[in-house]
């Protein structure tokens, strides 16, 4: 019987085990040493499979848990977002109301002794409308930066 190249592929993975019989060894063993470069090509077929089997994790699990924790880590950044914008809008809107229930019951900042009739008051008036201005400014930020998260 000729041997040939598909014949050892056939027997090489029983080969690879230690499966075969001593016959079949040395029929294997002589062959590859007639055929250096079959031999080279089965060692590192034979080396590629024991990487893949010795390897802990499949490939594709490694990346399927990557995408999973990057999902993950968007959604709560994405909910994160989300909270730091419903307070600041109730904190802004809060700040909103009691300048205006000050500025209408004449009780607060823009009473006469204490509004806007003196320079101090005025420059109270200022720094309250830049800090406002601030927190809206931050809050739009806070709402634009989870538009965008949750577009994609």
């Amino acid at each position: 019987m000729k041997v040939t190249r598909d014949v050892i592929l056939d027997l090489w993975p029983a080969y690879q085990a230690g499966e075969v019989s001593a016959e079949t060894r040395a029929l294997v063993d002589e062959y590859l040493a007639s055929d250096p470069e079959f031999a080279s090509i089965l060692r590192k077929i034979g080396d590629a499979r024991r990487l893949l089997h010795d390897s802990p994790v499949a490939p594709g699990a490694v990346r399927e848990r990557q995408t999973v924790q990057s999902a993950r880590s968007r959604i709560v950044a994405q909910w994160l977002l989300l909270a730091a914008a419903v307070i600041m809008t109730g904190f802004v809107l809060l700040a909103g109301l009691g300048l205006l229930l000050a500025f209408v019951s004449r009780t607060g900042y823009f009473s006469p002794g204490f509004g806007l009739v003196s320079l101090a008051g005025f420059w109270r008036m200022a720094v309250v409308f830049f800090l406002m201005t601030g927190l809206v400014i931050a809050t739009a930020a806070l709402w634009w930066g989870f538009s965008r998260m949750a577009r994609g």
